[in-house]
């Protein structure tokens, strides 16, 4: 923004805004987790990453999968 300096991207304002991680484990984690309600254990071993990033994606994509648009988005993309 030229008026107060900051930046913005397609991320900022979303769940995803902070992120380190591939936005591709992201969208696999989100489809896992609109199929079924994965434990912390399975989700890291589906994503093949440690039990604390687990933790912590299931912990946002939980609070983000409660808006049904976007859950029907990631099944239909699923679905392609």
């Amino acid at each position: 923004c030229e008026g107060c300096g900051r930046t913005f991207t397609d991320l900022t304002g979303t769940p995803l805004a902070h992120t380190h991680l591939p936005l591709i484990l992201w969208a696999k984690a989100a489809r896992i987790m609109a199929a079924g309600r994965p434990t912390c254990s399975e989700l890291s071993r589906k994503l093949e990453v440690k039990l604390a990033t687990a933790w912590r994606v299931r912990k946002i994509l939980t609070s983000a999968l409660n808006d049904e648009d976007l859950r029907q988005a990631l099944v239909k993309e699923d679905d392609q």
